[in-house]
């Protein structure tokens, strides 16, 4: 696979598992934009959580772990995901202000 110049850094090698079926046609293929996410030259960015959606428990042998359901600002609501929620509350006190 040959990449332009500006994302030379990415591995040009993929899995024939992530292809999808395209079928060429006159009409030109737009990617959809997503917004608020500002694309870094080495095609990194960098994500901040919403909001948390759900509170959960995860048990282990002999304790609880307490979870939270983050929603990302570069995400949509089924792209949520689950995080301890001591490393969130660390991170993001300000996500704790309304209780989910």
């Amino acid at each position: 696979l040959e990449l332009p110049e500006y994302i030379s850094e990415i591995h040009p090698v993929f899995h024939i598992s992530m292809l999808r079926k395209h079928v060429k046609d006159d009409r030109t293929v737009v990617t959809p934009e997503v917004v608020g996410v500002t694309v870094r030259p080495d095609t990194s960015y960098e994500v901040e959580p919403v909001r948390l959606i759900a509170r959960s428990e995860r048990k282990l042998r002999s304790r609880v772990q307490p979870m939270v359901k983050v929603l990302w600002n570069a995400q949509d609501q089924s792209d949520a995901t689950w995080e301890l929620e001591d490393d969130v509350r660390r991170d993001f006190p300000h996500l704790f202000d309304g209780q989910v």
